[in-house]
């Protein structure tokens, strides 16, 4: 992890990429329901986990058109992850863009008592296949480097690594990068 005087100055983040396949959704083995969520369910996701989505960030990604797979027990939302076809912000200086084919994943969540039960891959399922239906081939995302759990989950899942993103901070102007293999996923960073 960069040591605490480096954060906020430099960002660094692996670039992963998983073709996507149809492929016939199976019923979660603990009777989850997976699918695409609706405004209203987000909106009472929002009011019981409020440091993880509000209102607004719905609000803002819905009309840019992007999707939420989400996963319920029940009523209760345990778990969501966003997919966009073409970006979303980043923070309050930077937005992540792609182009056709690809779609951008992005914040995604799992409550701490239902982790383990690879329930973000049924999530992606759904995802990908509503992606797929809009067009896109392939489903692009950063994970930061000091996240070891989600990378060796995203690789576990068939990701794989195609190069880095990311960006350095000087006098307040961040300045995004990106290696060779990231530009390939036409994923980038850009100055909002």
């Amino acid at each position: 992890m960069l040591a605490p005087k480096l954060r906020g100055v430099f960002f660094v983040a692996h670039v992963v990429v998983l073709p996507l396949r149809r492929t016939p959704i199976q019923a979660h083995e603990d009777n989850l329901a997976v699918r695409i969520a609706t405004r209203d369910e987000l909106y009472l996701a929002a009011r019981r986990m409020p440091m993880q989505l509000t209102e607004g960030f719905v609000d803002a990604s819905l009309a840019r058109g992007d999707l939420c797979a989400a996963a319920f027990d029940e009523d209760v939302m345990v778990g969501f992850m966003w997919a966009s076809l073409s970006g979303a912000p980043l923070d309050d200086h930077l937005r992540a863009e792609v182009r056709p084919p690809f779609t951008y994943g992005y914040k995604s969540f799992v409550l701490p008592q239902y982790r383990g039960r690879r329930i973000l891959a049924k999530m992606a399922e759904v995802r990908d296949q509503a992606s797929l239906e809009r067009g896109r081939d392939f489903n692009v995302a950063y994970i930061e480097t000091h996240n070891f759990a989600s990378y060796q989950s995203a690789l576990h899942a068939g990701t794989r690594h195609c190069g880095f993103v990311g960006y350095v901070r000087v006098l307040g102007r961040c300045y995004p990068f990106r290696t060779l293999g990231a530009r390939r996923t036409t994923l980038r960073l850009v100055r909002r």
